[in-house]
């Protein structure tokens, strides 16, 4: 349920795969294509939440098949965020490309603001690994003009490319201010070894600029092992 997710902070529990099993079984014997599409696709979100990341890529390939064949429906949006970010975190850059092209188009066509930012967080994920720096400069800001007036949780699309390419140029008060905001409790708690490295940076802070650098160079090779980059 969505109270668990924020509860978790975006990790879910124990409990999170049989609700959303129960719920996708309700929807099919309802026969409701809008609650099946639905359930289905939370199915696997709650795979990928979870860290069962292949399984969830499986469930939101599927789900995307199903939903292009409805039409442009609202949950194509989530389906298509969720589905690069497994990609990502799979490191499958060319697998990722088409379907964030695809993201961009349909989120700024619906004029959906929290998918838009979803969708310029991964294009700026992608510039990164592009090596285009201002193609990054200007999908995170388009990310955050559109974040700017709500709590989207999944920020780290946007903010991890934002980190590494400050702490690429050394610019640390930007560094630590993207380190900072992925730690808030509004977002998705991150694995515990970039938790740490982000967490000791921001400890360090501007004062202690030389420990800080170290202590982010560390956050950006913890995000890299990880695939959050």
């Amino acid at each position: 349920s969505q109270l668990t997710m924020r509860r978790t902070r975006y990790a879910g529990d124990d409990r999170l795969l049989s609700y959303v099993s129960a719920a996708l079984d309700q929807a099919k014997a309802s026969g409701d294509e809008f609650k099946i599409a639905l359930h289905r696709f939370g199915y696997g979100f709650a795979l990928l939440v979870l860290g069962q990341t292949e399984a969830a890529l499986e469930r939101l390939r599927a789900a995307h098949i199903a939903e292009t064949e409805l039409g442009d429906g609202p949950v194509l949006n989530q389906v298509l965020v969720y589905l690069v970010a497994a990609q990502r975190r799979l490191g499958r850059v060319e697998e990722a490309r088409p379907y964030i092209d695809e993201s961009l188009t349909l989120a700024y066509r619906q004029k959906n603001a929290r998918y838009i930012g979803a969708a310029e967080g991964h294009a700026a994920w992608l510039a990164y690994r592009d090596g285009d720096e201002a193609a990054v400069r200007r999908h995170v800001a388009n990310a955050h003009t559109q974040w700017a007036d709500m709590t989207y949780p999944f920020q780290w699309f946007g903010l991890m490319p934002q980190l590494a390419l400050a702490v690429q140029g050394r610019r640390m008060q930007p560094a630590l201010d993207a380190a900072e905001r992925m730690l808030a409790p509004s977002q998705q708690i991150l694995p515990a070894p970039l938790t740490d490295a982000l967490q000791a940076a921001v400890d360090a802070g501007i004062d202690r600029a030389d420990d800080a650098r170290r202590r982010l160079e560390a956050a950006v090779a913890q995000a890299q092992a990880l695939r959050y980059l």
